[in-house]
């Protein structure tokens, strides 16, 4: 599955958000899914100040389960910043790994089986 947002438009983010944990129960049966819908809108949410950029959402499938993968364009400085967001990422133990090239990020989340 993937979905293509301008990170400008909450409401398309919001609807990705809904629609990506609705596919994930669809593939993960009865997995709490809370804290990897609260890392998910944080993650999005943060996109949102940056204005009308790119961001694609994807779910790949794999053995050891289904990874959430969110790629955008361009540079840009730590759009987590802010107490709550910051701990909500933090302490969260959903394995979330994050790459930064001139590019883009990439943030992969796994959720738990």
């Amino acid at each position: 599955m993937k979905w293509s947002v301008d990170c400008a438009d909450a409401y398309a983010l919001a609807r990705t958000r809904h629609a990506v944990i609705e596919e994930l129960r669809h593939l993960c049966g009865d997995a709490d899914l809370f804290v990897v819908e609260s890392v998910l809108g944080e993650l999005l949410s943060a996109e949102m100040g940056r204005g009308h950029v790119a961001l694609a959402v994807t779910i790949e499938r794999a053995r050891e389960g289904p990874s959430i993968h969110i790629y955008t364009q361009g540079r840009h400085g730590n759009s987590t910043h802010g107490e709550l967001r910051e701990a909500i990422l933090r302490n969260s133990r959903v394995p979330m790994s994050i790459e930064v090239s001139p590019q883009g990020t990439h943030v992969a989340l796994r959720p738990p089986r």
